[in-house]
């Protein structure tokens, strides 16, 4: 509602007017017609409401459509990220069977499976303790 409707709502509603003083109003605004007195605040009031109903229904337009905006940008980010950690999963996976199969490829020396040492700071060619050379 506009600055002036709520003045008017305010002087009708709020402020106690007595009969004959909204007679009379309804009497000047009607050119001695109180029926078109009434007329015209009524007339006045439904283009208020037409007025205040376009303007909510454009801000909710636009309302509507930054939240679609935004919601749009917040689950495409979500796919994204998703897609990103299936990815970088996927490599971390691949990294490792790469290692794992380059590892197995590795023949084990033959001193190493004969004594089955399982120490690793065993040198396999001198049989000596590392510690124990230092």
């Amino acid at each position: 509602m506009t600055k002036i409707g709520e003045q008017i709502t305010d002087l009708m509603v709020n402020q106690g007017k007595t009969a004959p003083e909204i007679t009379h109003a309804l009497k000047i605004l009607g050119n001695g017609n109180m029926q078109h007195g009434f007329s015209r605040i009524g007339e006045f009031f439904s283009e208020e409401i037409n007025n205040a109903s376009l303007k909510g229904l454009f801000k909710g337009r636009i309302q509507g459509g930054i939240a679609g905006a935004l919601g749009t940008i917040t689950l495409g980010g979500l796919i994204s990220l998703i897609i990103n950690k299936r990815k970088q999963s996927a490599s971390h996976e691949t990294e490792g069977q790469e290692i794992l199969k380059a590892l197995k490829t590795i023949p084990t020396t033959t001193k190493y499976r004969e004594n089955n040492d399982t120490n690793p700071n065993t040198d396999v060619t001198n049989h000596t303790s590392i510690s124990s050379a230092e």
